[in-house]
């Protein structure tokens, strides 16, 4: 089998919701790969950089094994090559900085030579960089009015089978549905810490019909020593009151069963649902939550807090829309 095959095979299987089944194959090159591998996972503070370590270290094994090159230590050569054939075999930018950062964090665990930090490493992947380079698409904003259109059809009987929902199926999975868009929201959490979300995380605020949301860790607070607290009023903190049971305890999840690739999908769905166009994702209120701020005015320091942000770009991409259409062509033209 080709390197591009093999690569092909395997590309489909990387990411965070398919890392499991990737990690199930894990070819056994050597012991030394396998202990390596086990100590790059204790060490990830992430679950999402665990699976994604896990995934990509089968990928580099199998690659390895099949054009018998050393994977541990490997080589700069066998590092820059192996790279190469993921971009030329179709993979994004951010793949291929993926595969790299998992080959990196193997050799760092096994306290050998860092191929990776090789000039020949660096020089290949800035090139592999500009060359395989595209606009990375961003999910659609799910905005205020975006947030009520869900909210009000959330608890509507869905197609399920061949026949409806029930109402009583339709309210509890509505009840769901609604709770995730107002946490994504207007909390701008992100879905894995949506999923992570317990009820002892949710307390009353000062102010009626609100709740503050500790977010204990995330991607940017992994130890959750970083105090992060965020805010949900009105119809998104309804909403979360009344997904709350009696018997509910601090401990238990928010969400029960759900991880955060089902929940990106349950609010794509409920978008869908409620007669919303474009490409949702679990990754929309977050940009949602960063364009609508900035329309209504809010400065960078304000935005940053009620979303978690630590830095100023990730805002300005989100609100790149929405700064533009307040901008002097508008104003003026």
């Amino acid at each position: 089998m080709g390197n591009e095959q093999i690569i092909t095979r395997r590309q489909g299987r990387i990411g965070s919701e398919a890392s499991a089944a990737a990690a199930s194959t894990l070819p056994a090159t050597s012991s030394a790969l396998d202990a390596a591998v086990a100590r790059a996972i204790a060490e990830a503070t992430s679950a999402n950089t665990r699976r994604a370590y896990r995934a990509q270290a089968g990928v580099f094994a199998e690659w390895c094994a099949a054009n018998r090159v050393g994977a541990l230590p490997a080589s700069p050569e066998t590092a820059a090559r192996y790279l190469t054939a993921r971009g030329t075999a179709g993979a994004k930018v951010a793949t291929i900085h993926a595969a790299r950062s998992a080959i990196s964090a193997l050799h760092r665990a096994a306290g050998v030579a860092n191929p990776v930090e090789s000039e020949l490493v660096r020089a290949t992947v800035r090139g592999l960089s500009r060359q395989h380079r595209a606009p990375q698409r961003q999910a659609a904003p799910l905005s205020a009015d975006g947030l009520a259109a869900i909210l009000a059809t959330a608890h509507l009987p869905r197609p399920r089978g061949r026949g409806m929902e029930s109402e009583s199926v339709a309210r509890a999975r509505g009840a769901v549905d609604a709770a995730i868009a107002g946490l994504l929201f207007q909390a701008g959490l992100r879905r894995s810490e949506a999923a992570d979300l317990e009820w002892q995380d949710v307390e009353a605020a000062s102010t009626p019909v609100a709740y503050r949301i500790r977010v204990r860790a995330g991607k940017t607070n992994q130890t959750g020593s970083r105090v992060d607290v965020r805010f949900v009023k009105n119809g998104a903190a309804r909403a979360l009151a009344d997904l709350r049971t009696a018997d509910a305890q601090p401990s238990d999840k928010v969400f029960v069963g759900l991880n955060g690739a089902s929940i990106g999908r349950r609010l794509a769905a409920a978008a869908a649902a409620a007669g919303l166009e474009g490409d949702y994702s679990g990754h929309s209120g977050r940009v949602g939550l960063a364009s609508e701020l900035t329309t209504r005015g809010a400065s960078l320091q304000e935005v940053m807090l009620a979303g978690g942000w630590r830095g100023a770009g990730m805002v300005a991409r989100y609100s790149a829309g929405a700064v533009a259409e307040a901008g002097a062509v508008n104003k003026y033209l």
